[in-house]
């Protein structure tokens, strides 16, 4: 039979919640804090001229570079096959060359030589499609539909 409850709790300390002047609501107490990802976290930011005309447009990591220039609406490209023919997953974006391949060649775009750099290497295949067209090819010619938003 326990005779005082003082007695049983002599040998812990008392410990406060708010002994510290940098509590927060939000944070932890046990020194831990988890917090969720922030959409600008995941923000990447692109810059475009397209006829001297500057625009940056907010793209998101994992998605195509096609698809954040058609959601900014950037005139000259058409991107007509709109990445690739109708795939069975949805999952095959961006559109890896090698399993359907880039169809029209209409999302060509020109990438900086400082960004081109630190692309993977066009694949064989998207190769071959910006040499079919008649639009002027360049050193750092791409297809937006192949390029995968990251962050570096």
């Amino acid at each position: 039979m326990i005779k005082s409850f003082s007695s049983v709790f002599k040998k812990y300390k008392p410990v406060s919640l708010f002994n510290s002047s940098k509590f927060f609501a939000g944070d932890s107490p046990y020194g831990h804090v988890h917090k969720p990802p922030k959409v600008a976290d995941h923000i990447v930011w692109i810059n475009v001229i397209t006829d001297g005309r500057y625009q940056r447009l907010a793209g998101f990591e994992g998605e195509t570079l096609l698809t954040v220039l058609q959601r900014y609406n950037v005139e000259g490209l058409p991107a007509t096959c709109g990445g690739g023919e109708d795939q069975e997953t949805p999952s095959a974006r961006p559109v890896h060359p090698s399993a359907i391949g880039p169809m029209c060649g209409a999302c060509h775009v020109i990438i900086d030589k400082v960004w081109y750099s630190k692309l993977e290497p066009p694949h064989e295949l998207e190769t071959q499609v910006i040499e079919q067209h008649v639009y002027e090819i360049h050193a750092t010619s791409r297809l937006a539909c192949t390029i995968e938003v990251e962050k570096w």
